[in-house]
């Protein structure tokens, strides 16, 4: 009786694990409140009733009408996927955003000027990154820049724990202009550039 007890609940924390793993997409359809359950799907059927993404929900931002904005600092998620054409702005001091990872695909949009959205693990930046203002992007791992990134650095500060690659970007692309600062905080790291 207890080996079955016992399995039952192995069996309901892997569920419960399993169902809060969920990815979360963001829809727009109410508003650009990151907080707003009713901007959130799952695809479950019924979007808008399962709340806004846990520290473990992977997240993806696809093209839309309303793109989300960071509006606190209590945004969290697992992995983020910012698709083509998708957009995450952060405008007000108080926005922070803390993603597992990010992937910032080619012709995707990270756009802010204020708040943070610190990174814990590695950043792909395929897209279109600007950072202005008093915003602050914190890469606590490896940062990651192709080709295909663009964007303005007019302000604002960018971390970097890990190594930091722009073997493929454009030389342009991150050399300093405007005041913003890119802070290599990170110990044994590489700083690998196009020449």
């Amino acid at each position: 009786m207890k080996k079955i007890v016992l399995l039952f609940t192995i069996l309901a924390s892997f569920n419960y694990l399993v169902l809060n793993a969920q990815t979360f997409t963001w829809t727009g359809s109410t508003d650009v409140n990151w907080s707003d359950q009713t901007n959130w799907s799952t695809s479950d059927g019924s979007d808008g009733d399962d709340g806004i993404p846990g520290a473990s929900n992977p997240v993806t931002i696809p093209n839309v009408s309303n793109d989300p904005e960071i509006n606190n600092n209590s945004a969290v998620c697992g992995a983020l996927t910012i698709q083509s054409g998708g957009k995450l702005y952060s405008t007000t001091s108080d926005g922070k955003l803390v993603a597992s990872s990010i992937d910032l695909q080619s012709g995707g949009s990270m756009i802010f000027s204020n708040g943070e959205i610190e990174c814990t693990g590695k950043m792909d930046c395929d897209g279109i990154l600007t950072l202005g203002g008093s915003g602050v992007l914190d890469v606590n791992g490896e940062f990651e820049v192709s080709s295909t990134s663009g964007g303005t650095k007019s302000g604002g500060s960018l971390y970097v724990a890990g190594d930091f690659d722009a073997s493929s970007a454009e030389p342009a692309d991150f050399t300093g202009y405007g005041s913003n600062t890119v802070i290599l905080d990170g110990s044994n790291q590489s700083l690998i550039l196009n020449a």
